[in-house]
C-alpha cells in the first residue's frame, strides 16, 4: 500500500526552517501586539517631572491640601425664579462630589452655615455672601453659578477621564432644562491629551504601517520582500508599547510617538540590508549568497548605525522631564535590542522564503553617480547654501517662541479651549497661585491671628491678581452669617475650607491670576513671591508658593534646557562614534556638516513657520539626528579603504538606493503624523519628516561638496575628466 505522508524535496526541506522562524516572528508580534494593546494612558501635570524636581511648595500643597486640581463648572442662562432649573442646580453639587476621585467641593448652595431651604432663596443668599462675591462666584444679571470641585490627590487617570465623561453627560442634560453648564480645568486637558494620545495608538500608527508597505512593494518591486522587510519595523512598534506597559510607564503626549519612531528607524536599518540583497541577486548571486553577503557587507556598519542612534536617544535619559527621559530610554533600548536580531535573523528568512524578484538592470546603481558629479561641478553653491542653512539653523534656538500655555497643544476649534477660553473671557479667573505660610517656630496658626493678617490686602494691589481666597474672606463670610461667635467655630470652618492644615501648622491664600503666557505669568510669579515674603519676614514667617501652575512654568522650562543639552550631547556622542570609521579631518567635517544640515534645516523651520517650542517640538533636534546618522555610516562603510572621486561613486552605487528609499520612507512615514488635528503631533511629524529629507539631500549633495580635495579653494575639475591610460611602448624587433 502506498504512503500517504507528504514527500519534501531538497529545496523545500530547505524553506521549512523559514517558515517556522516566521512563523516565530509573526506570533511574537501578535502577542506583543495583543498585550500593548492594554497600555493605559496617563497625561496628568505632575507626571510629567521626576519626583526629584517636584519643588517643596508643590510637594506641600499635595501632603497638608490635597493639591489644587480641580475643574470650574458654570452655569448658566438660567433663570432664579423658574424652580425647576434652580432644584436641578442644587442637586448638581452632590451628584459632582459623588464621582470618584473627588474630595471637595465649593458649592454657592451649599456655603457654610446656610440654613437652605428653597433653591431659589439659597441663591438669593449666597448673592449676599463675602465669599461668594470675593471669589466670583455667582451672579444675578445675567445669571451665573460657578462650582469649584477639586480632585483627591490619589486620583488617577481612570478618575479624570471618568469625571470627563461625567461632565459631557451632564452638560447635555443641562441643555435638556434650558440652561448651559460648561467645565475646564487641567482634569479636562488632560482627557483630551488622552484622546489624542489614542489616536495616535488607534489610528496613525496604523496608517503608518500601511504606508510604509505599500511604499515598500513600490521601491522594492516585490510583494514578498517588502512584507519581510516591514517584519522587523512591526516587530519593534510592538515592543516598544509592550515595554513601556510592562514598566508600568503609562502612554502620554511624548512617550506614545516611540511606537512610530521605533518603527520608522527600524525600517530604515533593514532597508539598506534588503537592498543590498536584491543588489547581489541581481549580479546572479543565489537566495542563500545574497542574503550571506547582504549580512556580512551590512552588519559593521549597521550595527554601528544602531550604536550611535540608540547613544543619541539615550542622552534624552539625563532629562529632567520624565516622559522625555522615558522616550530616550525606550528607543535606545530597541535599538540596542533589535538591530542586532534584525541584521542576523533576516537573512535568515531572505535566504529561505521563496519570493519573485524582478529582473534588475545589468548596471544596478549606475544612476547614483550622478548626485557626486553635480555636488563636484556645483561645489561652491552647495557649499554656499550650506552655510546659509547652518546660519539660520543656529539663529533659531534663540529666536523660537516659549511663550506658550497648554492651550497652545489644542486647535482653535477644540472645545476644550473653547470653553477654557469663554469662561476666562468672563472674568473666571481659571489660572490660580497657592500661597502658603507657617511660622518659623512651628507654632500652629490661630484663627484670631490668621483673621489680623494682612497678606490678602497686598496680593490684592498687585498687578493681574484677580482675587484672593484666604482666612481673612472665610472670617468675613463667617460673620456676615453669625455676627457674635463666628469665632467659636472658625477653627473648624477654615480646616473645611482648606485655608488651614489639619495640624493647624500651614495656612493656605489661593490668589486667581489672569491666563497669559509664559513670560508675563514668570512676572506675576516673581511679585506674589515678593509680596509674600515682605510679609514673611514682617511676621517671622516662612512662605512657599505652590500648585500646578509653577510646576507647568518650571516644565517648560526645563523643556528648552532640554533642547540644548540634548543636542550638545548628541552631537558629541555621535562625533565619537565617527571617528571610528573617519579616515581624514577633511572627511571628518564634511561627516559632522552632513550629519548636521538636516537639523539646521528642522531647527530654521521651526523659526520660520512661527512654531513654538513646545514638549513636541523640543525633540526634534535630537531625533533629526539620530536619523540622519544611520545613512551616513552605511556610506561610509561602502567607501571604507578607498578614496577619491571613484570611492564615492562605489558608494553611491552600493547605498544610494537603500539610503534614499530609507529616508523618503522616513518623511512619508512622519509626514502622516503631520496630517493629525493635534497641533503638537503634526509639528513634531512635520518638522522631523523634513528633517529625514534634508538628511537624504544632505547625503547625496552635501557629503560629496565637502569631502573630496578642492574645498573651498581648490579646483576639482581634475576629478570630472577622464583618465587616460598610457599604453606600454611596442617591443622594437631586432
Amino acid at each position: 500500500m502506498r504512503s500517504r505522508l507528504p514527500t519534501f524535496t531538497t529545496e523545500t526541506r530547505k524553506r521549512l526552517p523559514g517558515y517556522g522562524l516566521l512563523a516565530l516572528v509573526l506570533a511574537a508580534c501578535v502577542g506583543l501586539a495583543v498585550y500593548a494593546a492594554g497600555w493605559p494612558s496617563d497625561n496628568r501635570l505632575d507626571i510629567w517631572l521626576s519626583q526629584d524636581s517636584v519643588d517643596d511648595g508643590f510637594r506641600t500643597l499635595r501632603k497638608r491640601f490635597g493639591g489644587d486640581e480641580g475643574l470650574v463648572i458654570r452655569a448658566d442662562r438660567f433663570d432664579p425664579d423658574d424652580e425647576e432649573q434652580m432644584q436641578w442646580l442644587h442637586a448638581l453639587g452632590p451628584r459632582l462630589l459623588a464621582i470618584p476621585g473627588t474630595d471637595f467641593l465649593l458649592d454657592p448652595f451649599r456655603l457654610q452655615l446656610d440654613p437652605g431651604g428653597d433653591p431659589r432663596d439659597i441663591f438669593k443668599r449666597a448673592l449676599k455672601r463675602p465669599l461668594a462675591q470675593s471669589l466670583n462666584q455667582v451672579q444675578l444679571k445675567p445669571a451665573r453659578a460657578d462650582f469649584f470641585l477639586r480632585l483627591s490627590a490619589d486620583a488617577g487617570q481612570i478618575d479624570r477621564n471618568r469625571l470627563a465623561a461625567v461632565v459631557f453627560e451632564l452638560e447635555a442634560e443641562a441643555e435638556e432644562h434650558g440652561l448651559r453648564m460648561r467645565a475646564t480645568g487641567h482634569p479636562m486637558l488632560s482627557a483630551a491629551l488622552d484622546q489624542e494620545a489614542a489616536k495616535v495608538e488607534n489610528i496613525f500608527a496604523p496608517l503608518l504601517g500601511v504606508v510604509a508597505l505599500m511604499g515598500l512593494i513600490l521601491a522594492l518591486r516585490s510583494v514578498s520582500l517588502g512584507v519581510l522587510a516591514i517584519l522587523p519595523a512591526a516587530a519593534a512598534l510592538c515592543a516598544i508599547r509592550s515595554g513601556s506597559r510592562f514598566l508600568g510607564w503609562p502612554s502620554n503626549l511624548i512617550l506614545v510617538t516611540g511606537g512610530p519612531l521605533a518603527f520608522v528607524l527600524m525600517l530604515a536599518s533593514t532597508l539598506h540590508l534588503v537592498a543590498t540583497f536584491r543588489q547581489h541577486l541581481a549580479k546572479g548571486a543565489t537566495q542563500e549568497q545574497a542574503a550571506a553577503l547582504a549580512r556580512k557587507h551590512k552588519l559593521p556598519a549597521g550595527l554601528l548605525a544602531a550604536v550611535t542612534t540608540a547613544v543619541g536617544f539615550s542622552v534624552f535619559a539625563l532629562s529632567d522631564v520624565e516622559p522625555v527621559r522615558r522616550l530616550g530610554l525606550s528607543v535606545a533600548g530597541i535599538m540596542v535590542i533589535f538591530a542586532p536580531l534584525m541584521l542576523l535573523g533576516l537573512p535568515e528568512l531572505l535566504a529561505r522564503l521563496p519570493m519573485k524578484m524582478p529582473v534588475a538592470n545589468a548596471k544596478p546603481g549606475r544612476n547614483w553617480r550622478a548626485p557626486v558629479r553635480f555636488s563636484l561641478r556645483w561645489r561652491y553653491p552647495v557649499q554656499a547654501a550650506t552655510v546659509l542653512i547652518f546660519v539660520l539653523g543656529g539663529m533659531a534656538p534663540f529666536r523660537l517662541h516659549q511663550d506658550a500655555s497648554n492651550l497652545d497643544y489644542f486647535p482653535a476649534h477644540n472645545p476644550v479651549r473653547q470653553q477654557f477660553l469663554e469662561i476666562e473671557a468672563e472674568g473666571g479667573g481659571l489660572t490660580t497661585l497657592e500661597v502658603m505660610a507657617r511660622h518659623k517656630d512651628g507654632r500652629p496658626w490661630r484663627a484670631s491671628e490668621l483673621r489680623r493678617t494682612d497678606l490678602n490686602q497686598r496680593l490684592l494691589r498687585l498687578e493681574h491678581v484677580t482675587g484672593i481666597l484666604g482666612p481673612v474672606e472665610v472670617h468675613r463670610d463667617l460673620e456676615s452669617v453669625v455676627p457674635i461667635g463666628a469665632g467659636v467655630v472658625a477653627d473648624r470652618l477654615l480646616r473645611e475650607a482648606g485655608r488651614v492644615d489639619v495640624e493647624g501648622e500651614w495656612a493656605r491664600w489661593t490668589a486667581r491670576l489672569l491666563t497669559a503666557g509664559s513670560y508675563l505669568t514668570h512676572e506675576m510669579i516673581d511679585s506674589v513671591q515678593a509680596a509674600g515674603d515682605a510679609w514673611a519676614a514682617e511676621n517671622d514667617a516662612e512662605v512657599l508658593l505652590g500648585g500646578s501652575l509653577p510646576l507647568l512654568l518650571d516644565m517648560q522650562d526645563r523643556l528648552v534646557s532640554t533642547l540644548f543639552s540634548s543636542l550638545a550631547l548628541t552631537v558629541v556622542a555621535t562625533t565619537l562614534l565617527f571617528l571610528l570609521v573617519v579616515r581624514t579631518v577633511r572627511q571628518f567635517l564634511a561627516v559632522l556638516v552632513t550629519n548636521l544640515f538636516p537639523v539646521a534645516v528642522a531647527l530654521a523651520a521651526t523659526w520660520l513657520f512661527g512654531f513654538r517650542l513646545d514638549a513636541a517640538t523640543v525633540m526634534v533636534a535630537a531625533v533629526v539626528l539620530g536619523l540622519a546618522v544611520d545613512n551616513t555610516f552605511h556610506i561610509l562603510h561602502a567607501a571604507l579603504g578607498r578614496s577619491g572621486v571613484r570611492a564615492s561613486f562605489q558608494a553611491f552605487e552600493r547605498v544610494g538606493e537603500a539610503a534614499v528609499v530609507s529616508s523618503i520612507s522616513l518623511s512619508l512615514g512622519f509626514t502622516v503624523l503631520a496630517l493629525s488635528g493635534f497641533p503638537p503631533t503634526a509639528r513634531f511629524g512635520a518638522l522631523t519628516a523634513l528633517g529625514a529629507f534634508s538628511a537624504m539631500i544632505a547625503n547625496l549633495f552635501v557629503l560629496p561638496a565637502f569631502t573630496h580635495p578642492g574645498w573651498p579653494i581648490f579646483s576639482v575639475s581634475q576629478w570630472l575628466k577622464p583618465r587616460s591610460r598610457a599604453r606600454p611602448a611596442p617591443a622594437q624587433s631586432s
